[in-house]
């Protein structure tokens, strides 16, 4: 996991240290400041270095960055130099960027750091190798494609315009489908039978058709368990809730991403809106007038679909995520919504076991509790008085 960044010459100006363990919610961390001194450029700074995207951490004007992972530190060095491209003529001179990289490792005791070197040139918007990785495994490959980064930017609702958005319907509905499969298919319990299977038998019936009432107000639903737990029979009683308690527990996270996302939506209260979560059509807004109205994403205010938006791409997107970096979360934010925010990252955060980074301009996002911040303006100007 990513646990602190080092920046000297940001713009040729600035120096920082962001550090997502000083927070006194370790790993979630907001960074504050002005407009103009790179908070949004730290955060596709830290992106491309996850994507591997050499070009763009070539175009970046910084001298040098430091990313201390809990395996390894990697430090990046930007040189500029400038040629003149023919002295008799009026074509004018270019810029020359060497960006080069070095891969440390941290050790455990009495083992010796490793160490990979390559360099790269970018001129004429052109980005070439010059010299390769001194060693046979790439281990910047191997650290990123356990370290995956997630990064909501500030046009994000200008973003993701192809065939497939994260934020529609029907991902929440393809979603609740391998939900629904997942589920059956770990409704068949191994291991040991319980030595006295009757013991607490009633509040265990109790507990499972709660969930099974809060998955069928989803869609999603299990009728001969439904009809198993209501028998009078013990012995089908029982089986039926091993069956059940089997499959929670495989799918509790996906579960779990799924009651946050609801629950959050309906702590944001969208006016005068009733929330539907179903198999077949993912979500959908029903309007609390005579007709009940059923509105389209696209029928949504930007600050409701902002709100969708980033609940969606924080807790539906299906791959492992180390590191969360989000850009002015409160855009179209109403202020109750700002105010809302930090209890429920924080909750997203637990889930999603991840260290996040925000970058933004409003107080009430963190709920003006500074313990969690950075703020590149103050940083700047105590370095300056240094």
């Amino acid at each position: 996991m990513l646990n602190k960044v080092q920046i000297v010459g940001l713009f040729g100006m600035y120096d920082y240290t962001v550090d997502l363990q000083q927070s006194s919610t370790k790993g979630l961390l907001f960074m504050t400041g002005p407009n103009g001194m790179g908070k949004s450029t730290i955060l596709r700074l830290v992106y491309a270095l996850y994507n591997k995207d050499f070009t763009t951490l070539s175009t970046i004007d910084f001298r040098e960055a430091h990313f201390v992972f809990d395996a390894c530190t990697i430090k990046l060095e930007r040189t500029k130099t400038v040629e003149l491209v023919d002295e008799k003529s009026d074509v004018p001179s270019r810029e020359v960027i060497t960006l080069s990289y070095n891969y440390t490792s941290h050790p455990k005791e009495e083992e010796e750091p490793f160490t990979e070197e390559c360099s790269w040139i970018y001129t004429d918007k052109q980005l070439k190798k010059s010299t390769a990785p001194n060693a046979h495994t790439n281990s910047m490959d191997l650290l990123m494609e356990s370290e995956k980064c997630l990064y909501i930017a500030d046009n994000r609702l200008s973003q993701n315009t192809g065939d497939e958005v994260i934020y529609s319907p029907e991902h929440l509905q393809q979603y609740i489908e391998k939900l629904k499969v997942k589920l059956t298919d770990s409704m068949i319990p191994v291991g040991v039978v319980e030595s006295s299977p009757f013991t607490g038998l009633e509040k265990r019936k109790e507990e499972v058709q709660k969930q099974l009432g809060y998955l069928e107000s989803c869609g999603i639903e299990f009728p001969s368990q439904k009809e198993s737990l209501s028998s009078a029979s013990p012995d089908v009683v029982w089986h039926a809730c091993r069956c059940c308690e089997h499959a929670f527990g495989k799918c509790s996270e996906d579960i779990e991403k799924l009651r946050l996302f609801r629950e959050i939506l309906e702590d944001s209260r969208f006016i005068d809106k009733d929330l539907e979560l179903s198999m077949r059509r993912g979500y959908r807004f029903i309007s609390k007038n005579e007709d009940r109205t059923i509105l389209s994403y696209n029928m949504l205010s930007s600050g409701e679909r902002h709100m969708i938006m980033q609940l969606m791409m924080l807790l539906i997107s299906p791959q492992k995520i180390s590191l969360v970096l989000i850009d002015e979360p409160e855009i179209s934010f109403h202020l109750m919504w700002q105010m809302q925010y930090l209890k429920h990252i924080i909750k997203i955060q637990e889930l999603r076991k991840c260290a996040i980074l925000v970058a933004t301009h409003s107080t009430q996002i963190f709920d003006s509790d500074f313990s969690l911040t950075t703020d590149l303006w103050r940083q700047h100007r105590d370095k300056r008085e240094e």
